[in-house]
């Protein structure tokens, strides 16, 4: 840590305050100096990690990430296959319309919902799927 005499901007002497606890917040600090007439402090010198420790934060940086893109890939298969299934369905309802629908028996309905659905499955697994 460089040491200062003279504060840069009113050149009053600077002084050096000890390694403690803060009583505000109660964690530990490291020695600082500070201007006696103008709060001015010097830069902080940056901390690195030691070189034995710098791989395993890269690492497990690198880790996070994956799992990250992971994640959100994953998700965003859900969401397109979510989306290409609600689209199958909407493109078979289509294909079986037909204006009658009030006069058929239940019977005749349950058969054109089986048809759509088998519909839904054979747009969804042709177009989407590529089966």
């Amino acid at each position: 840590m460089t040491k200062y005499e003279q504060c840069p901007d009113c050149q009053a002497k600077i002084k050096t305050v000890p390694a403690g606890i803060s009583k505000r917040t109660g964690k530990s600090y490291d020695e600082f100096q500070v201007c006696s007439n103008c709060e001015w402090k010097p830069p902080r010198e940056q901390k690195f990690y030691p070189r034995e420790k710098e791989g395993i934060k890269a690492e497990y940086v690198k880790e996070a990430q994956e799992r990250k893109a992971d994640q959100i890939n994953e998700a965003q298969k859900r969401k397109e296959d979510s989306i290409a299934k609600f689209n199958a369905f909407n493109a078979a309802i289509e294909l079986v319309k037909i204006p009658s629908w009030k006069g058929l028996t239940p019977e005749e309905k349950n058969e054109i919902l089986s048809e759509v659905w088998e519909l839904q499955d054979k747009i969804y697994q042709k177009h989407i799927l590529g089966f």
